[in-house]
Formats: structure tokens, sequence, C-alpha cells
């Protein structure tokens, strides 16, 4: 009985619901749900309370401002080429292990919950990088908190297994999750088109396909030729050494396939406005009730935190 109902409403309901989103999208320019602006902003206010002045009042740096603006900056010949290959070579020592990765048909991922920094310990050093600091303080005026750790190895999708459930990523998209998050991606080798490097769309032309009538994965109907424009279209494409920061939430992307022959190696870290237990740790106990209530408040509801990262201390103290 329930399925003959929904089967019989999901057609009166959906156009009002694709009426409904394609016009709140064309406003906000990117699919993200308004919940999300919610706890990016009650998030920001209340971190307000805790965070130094110091700390508060940085003067603005440009690639913050050129995030800010753009969604993304790219920064070359960021790391020590052979820092990265130091990462590597662990990273590949742990992709080798079973017990630390979880496989899927055309991935393989590092668990989240391995000690990244005792297997990996170059880990440390990506995160803890000045100029990245610097950055990511100006950018939010505040602390920020590792959120979610994805060291992912592609291989190739033969073209017979290119289904829609194999290419879910593949598909543009803006990540539906809180509007302050960013991710940084680092590429554990030379990364050309043959690697399958993530492509994305700038803020403003994201915007523009959402005023177009974009409606979201899987379900647009804008021809292939303006989604996939060449002048709009940016392909995460570099040197060993190049650090990528992206606003995923106000971007369109999708992810790349590697060609027949090639794998991509790579780390995308989360981040949001936080504080570690590093920091919280020396809180009066009625500060610290305050501090973990306001920020639950201000948690994602639908996307929390990953209790594998809630009381590590990655960025600012050492791991725990």
């Amino acid at each position: 009985m329930a399925n003959t109902l929904r089967k019989k409403l999901v057609p009166i309901i959906k156009p009002f619901h694709k009426t409904y989103l394609r016009t709140r999208q064309s406003i906000v320019g990117n699919t993200i749900r308004p919940i999300n602006y919610f706890h990016a902003f009650s998030r920001q206010s209340m971190l307000t309370l805790f965070v130094p002045k110091e700390i508060r009042t940085l003067p603005s740096d440009p690639r913050a401002e050129e995030l800010r603006s753009n969604g993304y900056v790219t920064l070359p010949n960021f790391y020590d080429p052979q820092l990265i290959r130091d990462v590597q070579k662990d990273f590949d020592r742990a992709m080798r292990d079973d017990a630390l990765t979880d496989k899927q048909k055309f991935s393989k991922t590092l668990k989240s919950s391995m000690d990244f920094a005792h297997h990996i310990p170059g880990f440390l050093k990506l995160l803890r990088h000045p100029e990245f600091l610097s950055i990511m303080h100006s950018y939010y005026k505040s602390y920020f908190s590792l959120q979610l750790v994805s060291g992912t190895r592609l291989y190739p999708i033969p073209e017979e297994d290119r289904t829609p459930d194999n290419l879910i990523s593949a598909n543009w998209h803006c990540d539906d999750i809180a509007a302050d998050l960013i991710h940084l991606v680092v590429y554990l080798h030379d990364v050309t088109p043959d690697h399958g490097p993530t492509a994305f769309i700038s803020k403003q032309r994201t915007a523009d396909l959402m005023k177009m009538g974009f409606y979201r994965r899987n379900e647009t109907t804008l021809p292939k030729e303006v989604m996939e424009d060449p002048n709009h279209v940016k392909q995460l494409t570099s040197k060993i050494g190049t650090a990528h920061l992206m606003r995923s939430p106000v971007l369109l992307h999708r992810a790349g396939i590697p060609s027949a022959g090639f794998t991509r190696d790579s780390f995308f870290f989360s981040f949001r406005p936080g504080m570690e237990t590093v920091q919280t740790a020396n809180f009066t106990p009625v500060k610290k009730k305050l501090f973990d209530l306001l920020y639950a408040f201000s948690d994602d509801w639908r996307n929390p935190l990953s209790p594998s990262f809630k009381n590590r201390t990655y960025i600012y103290g050492e791991s725990r």
C-alpha cells in the first residue's frame, strides 16, 4: 500500500521539488542546503568567544582572499618534493597492509581509524606547514580542525564498468556539507590528465550554471558542451609538491578516472573552524562546558564530525 501510494505521489511532487531546488540554487549559487550555511555561521560566531584576538585580527593573506573569491587556490612548489616522496613511500607501504585499507572495486582507501602519524610520519608536516597555517588562519580568522582524511589510490575503470554506481563521484556535484569546509588536496606524484585528476568549475561559473538550470548530480539537463566548456573547467594537474585548496561546497567538481596503465595516489584533507583537545584542555571547567555545548549546537547534524578525528591533535599538538 505504501509503495503504491509512493509511486503515485512521486511523479506529482517531483516537478515541484525540482522547481524549488533550481530556484534556491540559482539564488545561492550552489546545491548545498540552507542548514549547512547555518552550521557554518553558528560555528564561526561561537568560536569568536574562544579564539584569541591575535588570531581573529590577523591581516589578510592574498592566498586566503583568492580562495574566498574564486573558491580555490593552487600553490605550486608549496611542499618540499622530498617530503612528498617520503610520504608516498609510507603511503605505498600502508596500501599493501589489508588491515589498514578499505578496498572498493576501482579504488583503495586508507581507513580513517588508522594512526596516520605512526604509519605516515610526514603526514604531520603537511598539516603543520607554516604557510598553510597562515592561509587557513587568515581565511577563517580562527583556529581550525581536521575533519576527515581520504588517502586514496584510484585505478582505471573499464568502459563496460562505467555505470552510475561506479561513477557517482565522477559526475558534476557540489558537496552537500557545511559551507565553511575546505579541502586540501595533495597528490603524491606528478599528475597529468592520464592520472585522472579532480576537475572543477570556478565559484562564479558554478553560480552561472545554477542559474542556467543545473538540477543535481546525474539529473542535470544542461548540455555537455555547456557543463564542460574548456574555458571554465580546470583540472588539478600539477607537479609533485603542489598544494590545492578547494571550497568543495561552492564549486561544481568531479573525480577523475585514470587512463589504462595509470593510478593516482592522493590525500584529501577536510577542515573547518574548530579547536583541538590540546587547546581546550587548558579551559576552566565552566569554559570547557560552555565550549562543548555551543560547539555541539553548531555541529553538522547530518554530517557530524567523524569520531576518528574528534580527539586528535594533528595541527596544534602531538597526535593522540
